[in-house]
């Protein structure tokens, strides 16, 4: 009877390391699961933001082209071809860098080009804007490129 008892207790004690065994490798194969879930949205975003960052000068070039241009047929279908690009990129979360000449400058967003004295615009705030900045699901991919005012020169 005692050792039929032991060998019961053996079993069960088997058992339990085996389910014991048992849940950490399903614990480990689900943190797996999830690791490389969280991989592949990475590198999707990796790479969704490298593309955005490619077209973006597409963009740029676009208004350049547009300013000044008459007001013909040519001119008005580049600048709905320019919109529909726009519309299509914000859809999927580009989103330009709000800012104009007397924004404060904030190097989370603009890159200054240059600096430039101003008796109208105080020191560190934006005199122009060279180039749009881009965001892309809330992350910066392109600072604004701009030109900053070093404020009064002393004569």
């Amino acid at each position: 009877m005692t050792k039929k008892h032991d060998s019961e207790k053996e079993l069960k004690q088997k058992i339990e390391e085996l389910e014991e065994s048992r849940k950490r490798i399903a614990a480990e194969l689900a943190n797996y699961r999830k690791r490389v879930e969280a991989q592949k949205i990475d590198s999707i975003e990796f790479a969704n933001a490298n593309f955005m960052a490619e077209v973006t000068p597409v963009i740029d070039s676009f208004e350049r082209a547009l300013i000044d241009t008459p007001d013909d047929a040519f001119s008005k279908g580049m600048t709905q071809i320019k919109k529909q690009l726009e519309y299509i990129l914000i859809s999927k979360g580009l989103k330009q860098i709000e800012v104009k000449p007397g924004d404060k400058f904030d190097h989370n967003f603009h890159h200054a080009i240059s600096s430039v004295p101003d008796d109208k615009i105080p020191l560190d705030y934006i005199t122009n804007v060279s180039k749009s900045g881009w965001l892309f699901n809330s992350k910066v991919i392109k600072a604004a490129e701009v030109i900053v005012s070093r404020g009064q020169e002393e004569k």
